[in-house]
């Protein structure tokens, strides 16, 4: 078990909290010897400023959706937690995802364990499990995870993919490049060479980007059928067999993570 997920753990423990809902997140922080301030921040989520006796920190204001909001909240929070005295630092944490070895290495870790921190502190592992357990997976699960915990898509997603309740891949697209991707272990296809390129003609994410990153389908029709070949090779004997395609699109950072499963 990670740092940032024990860290979560063990704050819940010591306050008596089962459920994060049952307590504001800005009273814990207040608790744990910070205050929350909101202001105006561009294109940063938020930002810690730590104190003798008191931290503080900045969660920008222009935040639409409380589930990011909250999200950036026990980002912030972990980086108290685990991470006071280290450098001063701004967080996107929308686009932190998907760190991954290299970056850690040049980044350091705080920002994966400050992640795992928010993602098990805002969504306890057991209770994300037993409500996702027995359910289909599809953009109306993610939507109901997301409400019940009161967290942003991206993060539900990501929680998601890692109970392993249902075999998929991942693509995080930026700016219309894929930078990275993410499968489980039990989708056995092999992923296109199309790291650092655009994603393919035929799939959904380049709809997006077509598109100018603005909203395509109503809520009912998020989940696209593709082609597996759309972003897996195909062997000798393999056939090009049905794959469903659900992006989460934030417009104003030009960002796209499409998950992709077989139907």
């Amino acid at each position: 078990m990670n740092r940032g997920k024990l860290a979560a753990i063990k704050l819940r423990d010591e306050i008596g909290l089962e459920d994060p809902d049952d307590l504001p997140i800005e009273d814990v922080v207040v608790g744990r010897g910070g205050i929350v301030q909101y202001r105006s921040m561009g294109r940063t989520d938020g930002r810690i400023v730590y104190g003798k006796n008191l931290s503080t920190i900045f969660i920008n204001s222009d935040i639409q959706y409380e589930g990011r909001r909250r999200f950036a909240i026990a980002h912030e929070l972990g980086h108290l937690e685990m991470h006071k005295g280290s450098p001063l630092h701004e967080d996107n944490v929308s686009l932190d995802w998907f760190n991954n070895a290299e970056k850690h290495l040049k980044k350091g870790v705080q920002e994966y364990e400050a992640n795992q921190f928010a993602t098990e502190y805002l969504m306890p592992s057991d209770l994300f499990y037993n409500e996702a357990k027995g359910k289909i997976f599809n953009p109306d699960l993610v939507r109901h995870l997301a409400e019940r915990f009161k967290t942003s898509l991206t993060s539900v997603a990501f929680k998601y993919f890692d109970t392993g309740l249902h075999p998929m891949a991942m693509f995080h697209i930026f700016n219309g490049k894929i930078r990275y991707w993410k499968k489980s272990d039990d989708l056995k296809v092999w992923i296109r060479d199309i790291t650092k390129l655009p994603p393919p003609e035929d799939s959904v994410a380049m709809e997006y980007i077509e598109g100018g990153y603005k909203p395509i389908y109503p809520k009912d029709e998020l989940q696209q059928s593709i082609y597996k070949s759309t972003y897996f090779k195909l062997g000798d004997y393999d056939e090009d067999t049905d794959f469903y395609e659900y992006c989460i699109v934030t417009e104003s950072f030009k960002n796209i993570l499409s998950i992709v499963w077989e139907k």
